[in-house]
């Protein structure tokens, strides 16, 4: 799926320790480890053009817990925090002659949730354009994105949810995005973190098995099928595109942090 819900938020409760199993005591008791996302690896060819894409993503966490960066070979983001929130995302793309990146800076906040922040776009150090994004939300979940870019081009985009999970999106520009999720666990949905980084979904809580994308009068269906660990969370994943061949193959890798009650 290709989305980019730009960004809502994150705290991501993690030091990155070896696989050891911890127990932390609190008032309340002993807390049980807490799994995170380390690595997705893999390949990917849902672009459509028929290139096969190498995946070697890693997730990056300070001492502080904070997820600050996920670098897939040469394109990374890079998340800036303050006051417990981030405040600055910067996605690099360094697969062109001419790096691209991305610098999503938060504007105006309203408790945890973004409600409107600047999208600037650069090739190298030259300034490209500026994008305006505005955040409507329905019951704490983002309901409509507004991007209005520097030449007044106004794109809207609109989601609707089913228990906790993303059921459609409209992009906007003519395409209507279907989903259909098990009951598993989405390794990337953070506590605290959602926003999208391509193709990755960081708001909905459970794994999506099946994508319907209506264009110009066009229904296409991939599907996905995972295996899982005895947690729940996926250890491997296969996409299949509306022809049974395999778009996406990954391996997903976790890491055991420190715990907290929360």
């Amino acid at each position: 799926m290709k989305l980019k819900l730009a960004l809502l938020m994150l705290i991501a409760l993690l030091f990155n320790l070896s696989c050891k199993k911890y127990v932390y005591e609190s008032s309340a008791g002993p807390c049980p480890p807490i799994t995170y996302l380390a690595k997705v690896s893999g390949t990917n060819s849902s672009n459509g053009n028929g290139s096969i894409r190498s995946v070697n993503m890693n997730f990056i966490y300070d001492n502080h817990n904070y997820l600050i960066g996920i670098k897939d070979g040469l394109k990374s983001l890079e998340l800036t925090h303050h006051d417990w929130l981030v405040r600055k995302l910067n996605y690099l793309d360094s697969t062109t002659t001419v790096p691209n990146r991305k610098v999503i800076t938060l504007r105006d906040m309203s408790t945890f949730l973004p409600i409107v922040d600047i999208d600037s776009l650069f090739q190298g150090n030259k300034f490209i354009t500026e994008t305006q994004v505005a955040y409507s939300y329905t019951n704490g979940f983002a309901t409509e994105i507004k991007r209005t870019s520097s030449n007044n081009a106004t794109v809207i985009e609109k989601y609707t949810y089913q228990s906790g999970n993303i059921a459609t999106y409209d992009n906007g520009k003519g395409a209507i995005y279907n989903y259909k999720y098990d009951r598993k666990q989405n390794p990337f949905a953070f506590k605290y973190l959602q926003f999208r980084m391509g193709d990755i979904d960081f708001t909905s809580v459970n794994s999506v098995i099946e994508v319907e994308v209506k264009e110009n009068g066009v229904s296409k269906v991939s599907r996905s099928i995972y295996t899982y660990n005895s947690e729940g969370y996926p250890l491997t994943m296969k996409t299949t595109d509306s022809q049974g061949a395999v778009i996406i193959d990954y391996k997903f890798e976790y890491g055991l942090y420190r715990p907290g009650c929360y």
